[in-house]
């Protein structure tokens, strides 16, 4: 019985919230068909990817123009 306590909590432990890493490295330089690529997922993985984590693309446009535009 106890080891069967010890599987289920190890697979509740596990479930509730440690995430594997990730495949994908997220560059903000880069495409995300270039991301996608270079990780060996799909264009939809990487998508879902930036979703989730709540990544904001159109800021990190912004803030790779800005840094250009400051190192003149």
């Amino acid at each position: 019985m106890l080891g069967y306590i010890a599987d289920y909590y190890y697979i509740c432990v596990i479930k509730q919230g440690q995430m594997k890493p990730s495949k994908i490295k997220y560059d903000p330089t880069k495409s995300i068909e270039k991301i996608a690529e270079d990780s060996g997922v799909t264009e939809a993985a990487v998508r879902r990817y930036i979703k989730t984590r709540n990544i904001d693309r159109k800021y990190d446009e912004q803030l790779i123009l800005y840094r250009k535009a400051k190192g003149y």
